[in-house]
Parts: structure tokens; C-alpha cells; sequence
């Protein structure tokens, strides 16, 4: 049916400057990777199991658990036989379309089996990855503790081994060291691998060998019954994810044999002799790969939420002259920016990915050299992206629910679902402001390294988040100012003057704040006191750190591109982008004298001439992410525009929706029937 909205959205297509399926292309990394994608949507819209379609938002708890291990099971039987790119085309299209099952399938294969591939040995590989491929075995992650979270060195969970008997005893030595939001640990793991502080000997012999992984047997895979000395269950309703069974977990003297302590890195002897691993971060590798696959959550919900809101607002009128909404400059402002968010964290996600898969190939093939040389660059910079793309993406969700107004409380909107969904990232697989202390520390370090011996160090720092230090550690002393003085000389910068200018700045702040750090050390302040009188610092600079990564990942595709056409609004998303982070850090850029306060106001105006860019393709922007309506789940999101006759038919649809309500009779006809009196 052609209607008002349709039309207006066919005729905003009829504008966009570039081919929009060449875009696509171009995001997804070519035209077969498209196909592939397209092919699996296709796959999981047909799914009776996989796709409940708009019934999701009136599942109880109960339904929506029951139905999302059925989910998972199926999605597991279609994804596991499939070659890696397949795979992990079918893992982001799933999470994109249903973020529970998606952390399913991640903790099963990213937390469970990419950990016994580069943690364990041949043996254990041998004989665990058969028993994951056939789900006999389903293993949960376990590292967040009651008392304890992204300080992994304060877990209070220990294994002890018994060389008498050559097993670990695992206990969790207080309360606190309870185990908690462990997803599939509430109701279906029937093992863990669990992060445990490894002891040694007994008394004054007693060794802190500090934290290893261990497979622990959870439950009976016949009755689901737990085994002796292990306490487990669910967690309880969420503010999302709710298909999903975070749980906790508590071990009195369990008993695992020495064979279960994953032993590729660090080794523990039948007499209980420790072996060290080559480089304690070894153990770690399992967090790098959850917090590089949190940038995947970002853009996917960014995708989803932003396509919503932006057709959404492209149909929509309000105001006295039913002026469409995407036509006010307070809606450009909210919607343009994440626009050019989705396109840089999508940029950032394949840069990082292929270095880390990289590492990984390396190690495979015996280089494991190369990949400890590279890991702290890749951990910190993981760290950093975390923080800065998921915080970016979390705020997004909620500014998009507001650009849409009332409608976006609604759960048929969609919204709710995605911010409910999406805000553990933030926290989960390390709360953002402690991981941002590890990369601060790691730039600290670097920095020092730096300016005490003049060597950069990184021995491969054209591939390293560090890629700018040696070059700007010379520029420390020098008068460096921002060039632009008008609006117009702004918008005609080249590209990389606003790569040159993070960079600039980045290295100021860091000097900076090394400098605040040692004056606080020489003023008598212990490191940690030090360390906490210049906590926001340090944070800014692991974010501003961050902020740089992202945007010569943004720069290096856009120089990429030969297509004129599609170069050129993507230029403008970068000067975008770039802009409103300069707003983002204007504290940084002022303090370190980059710019001065009459140019703070050029770069906001500057922001707005971009919108006006912005808006003739921003249908276009959105259209090259390529979900269909099924994946939205949402009338309001629909591509034909035709929101308002489907959201209308979508609330009549809902359970009890036109029905008397069941609480009349015991409820109000008392109240009218005692009012006569």
C-alpha cells in the first residue's frame, strides 16, 4: 500500500549521490562477502526456531529462556561445520538479529574452544574439541567473581594441587569469590573454564603461582543435576539479554585431575613442579578476544538502532508546517554523528580483528615470538578500543531513542530491547574505566621507554597503536596551533591534518600526565596514591589514544576507495566524525594549547555545514547496512517507510491487547458495586 511515507522515502532514494550497493560492498569487504550475508539472513529469516519475529517482545521469561537454548542449538548445528569466514558471517549476522543467542554461540566458541586452541595442549585439544564440535560438552567462562571483576590478580577462587593424588582442588575461599554473571552457567554448562589462582606446596613452601584456566565439571550432562561441592544457579531477570542464563557458581573441594589445568603456556608437573609461562599475559588472550569482538555489539547495535531512527525521522513530520524531523537541525545533530560512528568503529573492528588474527595465524604456525612481542600492543590497544567504541555505541543507543521520541519507549520500537541489551558491554569483559588503566599503563611505560632511551618500543610500530609516538615525541617542545581560522578554511583541511592533529595532541596529554604522575611520586605519594590523583587523566589519555587508532582506521579506508563517488561522503563522515571528537576532547585540545577558544566555536559551526552534507544521503548511509526488515523486528524501521498502518496493527497484535482486562472483576467491579451504597 502506497502511502504518504512510502513516497517520501522512495523520493530520498531517488537523491543519493552514489550507488548504494557498491557501499555495501565496500563495508562488508566485497561483493561475495555480501552475497554470503545475505544468503545467511535469508537462512535464519526462514528459520522457524531462529526467527519468532515480532512475538519476542511478548515472550515471558520462562518462554524467552526455553526458546533461546533452542535457539542456540540450532544456530550452533547450522554454523558449526561451516568454513571461518562463513562462520563468522552467520555469527555477526545472528547477533545483529538477536544479541542473547549471539553471546551464546560467542561464549561456546570464542570463550570455550578458542581457548583450548591457544591455551591447551594437543592432548586437551584432542579431546575437548570433539566433545564442543557435538555439543556433549558446553562450557561457560569463568572469571568475574562477587567481590571481584576486572581485577583479575584480587580473584579469591584458588586450585590447589595435590600431588598425592596429582589433582587440583578448587575452593572459592570466601564469599565473595562466589563466581557471577557467567553466561550459560544458570541453567545449561555442564563444564567451566575457570580462572583460578593456582598454589602450589603447603606452609612456608607455599607458591603463588598466580592465575591459570581450568576445566571443571559443573553438572551431570544426563539429569543437569550439579556435581558434588559445586553450588550453581541463575542469576535472575536482567536488565537484558534475558534469554541468556548468566549464573553463579560457588566450588567446595572440587577436585579436577591435573590434565584439566589448560597447559600449552604454564605447566604444573605430576610431583608439582611449576613450569613459568614465556610471558605472563599469556593467560589474558581469552579477554583480547572478547573485548576485540565487543566492537562487532557496537556497530551491529549502532546499525540496527540508527537505521531505525533515521527512517524513522526521514518520515515523520511535526511542528506547524508538519515539517519532516529530519529536517531540524537538533535531529541532524543527534542521528549525522552516529552515522559516521557506525562507519569509523566498523573501520576500527577490521583493522584490529586482521592484526589479531594475524597474531593468532603466527602462533599457529609456530611463531610464538612474534605473537608475545605483539600481545601487549594488541591487549592495551583492545582495552582502549573497548572502552571508547562501546561507551560511543552505548550513549548512541539511548540519543537515538530519545531523536525518536515517545515511540521509542515502545518495546515493538525495538529501542528498549537494544539499549537493554547492549549496555553490559560497557562493563562486561572488563568495566571500561579499569581497562582503560591498562592501557594507560601501557602507554605510560612506552612513553617512558621513549624518553629515556629514544628508542621507539615497538620493534614493529608501523603495525602498533604506537605508530605515532616516535614522530611526535619530537614535537613535544614546539608551539604546534590548529591552523583553520574560519569555517570555510575548516571544511577544506585535508584528512590526515585532523590525524595530525590527534596525534599531536595525544602525545601532549600523555607527556602531561607523566609528568603529573612523577610529581606526584617525588611529592611522597605512594604509586597507587599517584596513580589515583591522576585517574582522569590517565583515562582521557587511553581514550584519546583510543580516538587516534580509530581514525587512521577511518583515514586508511577512505584513501582506499577509488570510487569518486563513494569517496566523497565518506570524507565527509570522516571530517564529521573527526570534528565532533575534537568536541569530545576540547578539554585536551585547549589545555595543551592546540587550539584557542575562538576556535571552539569554528569547529561547532563547522559541524553543522557538514549536517547539511549529511542529510541529501543520509537514506543512502543507512540503506548500505543492509538489514532487512526482519532483522530491524520493528515497524518502524520498515524500508518501504509504511511505519504507521504496521505499528498500529503490531500493538493490536500484541498478547491482550483489546481483551477485558483479567483484574476488572476482582478489582473495580468491588469499587463500582460499593460506590452505590
Amino acid at each position: 500500500m502506497e502511502t504518504a511515507e512510502s513516497r517520501k522515502i522512495h523520493e530520498e532514494r531517488q537523491k543519493i549521490s552514489f550507488n548504494v550497493r557498491q557501499l555495501t560492498y565496500l563495508l562488508d569487504g566485497g561483493e561475495k562477502i555480501t552475497a554470503l550475508k545475505e544468503q545467511i539472513a535469508k537462512e535464519i529469516e526462514q528459520d522457524p526456531i531462529l526467527n519468532e519475529g515480532l512475538k519476542r517482545y511478548d515472550l515471558t521469561h520462562d518462554e524467552g529462556r526455553e526458546l533461546g537454548v533452542k535457539k542456540f542449538i540450532r544456530a550452533w548445528t547450522l554454523m558449526r561445520d561451516r568454513n571461518e569466514l562463513s562462520k563468522k558471517i552467520f555469527y555477526e549476522v545472528l547477533e545483529t538479529f538477536d544479541r542473547s543467542v549471539g553471546m551464546r554461540l560467542f561464549i561456546h566458541q570464542s570463550l570455550f574452544i578458542n581457548n583450548i586452541l591457544t591455551q591447551g595442549t594437543k592432548e586437551q585439544r584432542d579431546k575437548w574439541l570433539p566433545k564442543a564440535h557435538d555439543l556433549s560438552t558446553i562450557c561457560c567462562f569463568g572469571m568475574t567473581e562477587l567481590g571481584h571483576s576486572s581485577f583479575l590478580r584480587g580473584l579469591e577462587t584458588i586450585a590447589h594441587y595435590d600431588p598425592a593424588t596429582q589433582e587440583f582442588e578448587i575452593n572459592s575461599t570466601a564469599l565473595t569469590a562466589t563466581k557471577i554473571w557467567i553466561g550459560l552457567a544458570g541453567q545449561i554448562a555442564t563444564h567451566c573454564i575457570l580462572i583460578a589462582g593456582l598454589v602450589l606446596g603447603q606452609g612456608t613452601n607455599k607458591q603463588d603461582c598466580g592465575i591459570q584456566l581450568f576445566i571443571v565439571p559443573l553438572r551431570d550432562p544426563l539429569t543437569g543435576r550439579p556435581y558434588q561441592g559445586i553450588s550453581i544457579g541463575d542469576m535472575g531477570k536482567k536488565a537484558g539479554r534475558n534469554s541468556l542464563d548468566n549464573g553463579w557458581i560457588s566450588f567446595k573441594q572440587v577436585r579436577v585431575p591435573r590434565e584439566n589445568m589448560l597447559m600449552r603456556w604454564a605447566q604444573v608437573s605430576p610431583d608439582g613442579t611449576f613450569s613459568t609461562p614465556p610471558n605472563a599475559a599469556l593467560v589474558y588472550g581469552a579477554t583480547v578476544t572478547e573485548r576485540v569482538a565487543s566492537l562487532i555489539g557496537a556497530y551491529t547495535a549502532l546499525e540496527h538502532a540508527v537505521t531505525i531512527g533515521l527512517r524513522y525521522s526521514v518520515v515523520r513530520t511535526q511542528g506547524p508546517q508538519n515539517q519532516y524531523i529530519i529536517d531540524y537541525q537538533t535531529q541532524q545533530q543527534r542521528l549525522f554523528p552516529l552515522i559516521a560512528g557506525i562507519y569509523a568503529i566498523k573501520f576500527t573492528y577490521q583493522k584490529l580483528s586482521n592484526q589479531f588474527e594475524t597474531l593468532n595465524q603466527r602462533l599457529e604456525k609456530g611463531d610464538e615470538g612474534y605473537f608475545l612481542s605483539q600481545l601487549p600492543d594488541v591487549h592495551a590497544n583492545a582495552c582502549a578500543q573497548k572502552a571508547y567504541c562501546t561507551w560511543f555505541a552505548a550513549d548512541g543507543l539511548e540519543t537515538v531513542r530519545r531523536a525518536m521520541g515517545g515511540i521509542a519507549y515502545l518495546s515493538l520500537s525495538g529501542i528498549p530491547a537494544l539499549i537493554g541489551d547492549f549496555g553490559v558491554v560497557t562493563t562486561g569483559g572488563g568495566d571500561n574505566v579499569v581497562i582503560a588503566q591498562q592501557t594507560a599503563k601501557y602507554l605510560l611505560k612506552s612513553f617512558q621507554i621513549l624518553a629515556n632511551s629514544g628508542v621507539h618500543p615497538d620493534e614493529d610500530s608501523s603495525k602498533s597503536s604506537l605508530f605515532y609516538f616516535a614522530h611526535y615525541f619530537k614535537q613535544l617542545n614546539t608551539n604546534k596551533k590548529f591552523p583553520p581560522h574560519s569555517v570555510e578554511e575548516i571544511l577544506k583541511l585535508p584528512t590526515e591534518a585532523y590525524l595530525d592533529a590527534f596525534c599531536f595532541t595525544s602525545m601532549q596529554q600523555l607527556a602531561h600526565t607523566a609528568q603529573s604522575v612523577q610529581s606526584s611520586l617525588k611529592s611522597g605519594a605512594s604509586f597507587d596514591q599517584a596513580w589515583n590523583d591522576n585517574l582522569l587523566r590517565l583515562v582521557d589519555c587511553a581514550l584519546m589514544h583510543a580516538s587516534v587508532y580509530v581514525l587512521k582506521a577511518f583515514l586508511d579506508k577512505v584513501e582506499s576507495v577509488n570510487d569518486l563517488s563513494l569517496k566523497k561522503p565518506l570524507e565527509t563522515l570522516f571530517h564529521l566524525f573527526a570534528l565532533v571528537n575534537m568536541e569530545r576532547f576540547i578539554t585536551q585540545f585547549l589545555t595543551t594549547g592546540y587550539i584557542d577558544g575562538a576556535q571552539v566555536e569554528l569547529i561547532k559551526r563547522a559541524q553543522e555545514a557538514l549536517y547539511a552534507e549529511v542529510r541529501k544521503d543520509c537514506v543512502g548511509l543507512v540503506d548500505a547496512f543492509n538489514h532487512p526488515d526482519f532483522i530491524l523486528n520493528t515497524p518502524l524501521g520498515r524500508k518501504d517507510g509504511n511505519i504507521y498502518p504496521h505499528i498500529l496493527e503490531a500493538m493490536k497484535s500484541t498478547k491482550n491487547s483489546t481483551k477485558i482486562a483479567p483484574f476488572w472483576k476482582t478489582v473495580f467491579k468491588p469499587l463500582r458495586t460499593s460506590s452505590k451504597l
